[in-house]
């Protein structure tokens, strides 16, 4: 039985039974939890003073975040190897010579002399 008292917020009665009921709200939140959760579960009812539920709630997000921002840090590799793959590709293709802009597919010099062209009003 839940203890009862009639003089309001003042006594120690109100007090534990509020303390009660965020204890059993902590522990619908963490009973609720996927097993995904297991290491935070742990480390939140490990903790003393018990969370409340805000505190929990914060701490999940907290958890929930990290695992985010580590597999965002697993993709940048991988693009970074798609771009080195695309590049090197070019390369062994032999579109871009090393030399200063010049285009060994069409065989004429890139922007700088286009510019140029452009400048004494003819164009390619």
């Amino acid at each position: 039985a839940v203890p009862t008292c009639a003089c309001g917020t003042e006594c120690a009665t109100y007090k534990y039974d509020q303390k009660m009921r965020e204890k059993e709200q902590l522990i619908q939140l963490l009973v609720g939890l996927n097993d995904v959760y297991k290491g935070v579960r742990g480390n939140i009812l490990m903790s003393r003073p018990l969370p409340n539920v805000s505190e929990a709630y914060y701490m999940l997000l907290q958890e929930e975040h990290q695992r985010e921002m580590s597999s965002e840090v697993h993709l940048v590799p991988q693009s970074a190897a798609l771009y080195n793959t695309v590049s090197s590709n070019q390369d062994s293709l032999g579109l871009m010579s090393k030399n200063a802009g010049y285009n060994t597919f069409s065989g004429k010099n890139s922007y700088n002399s286009n510019l140029n062209d452009h400048n004494s009003g003819t164009y390619p």
